[in-house]
């Protein structure tokens, strides 16, 4: 924990780990966030670790219930199917 917020690895049973950032004062998150970007931007190069653009809950149901989750506002781009 730092003094403008903090990084948390919280690990979902079933789901895998995240990286979660909380922060405190904002003028002080940017060079924060900065320099965790650019750890996390090389662990993608890498293959290490994949990006997210969904929250636990609609991870649940993805695993879940795929019919469901595809109805949750907060669906992954990727899972997105164009309307015809």
């Amino acid at each position: 924990r730092q003094e403008w917020g903090g990084f948390y690895l919280d690990s979902v049973v079933g789901l895998g780990d995240f990286l979660e950032v909380e922060a405190s004062v904002s003028a002080d998150f940017i060079s924060g966030i900065n320099y965790v970007v650019e750890k996390l931007d090389a662990m993608i190069a890498d293959g290490m670790i994949m990006p997210i653009d969904t929250g636990y809950n609609a991870l649940f149901w993805r695993n879940k219930d795929y019919e469901i989750y595809l109805r949750c506002p907060y669906v992954m781009k990727k899972d997105i199917v164009p309307q015809l």
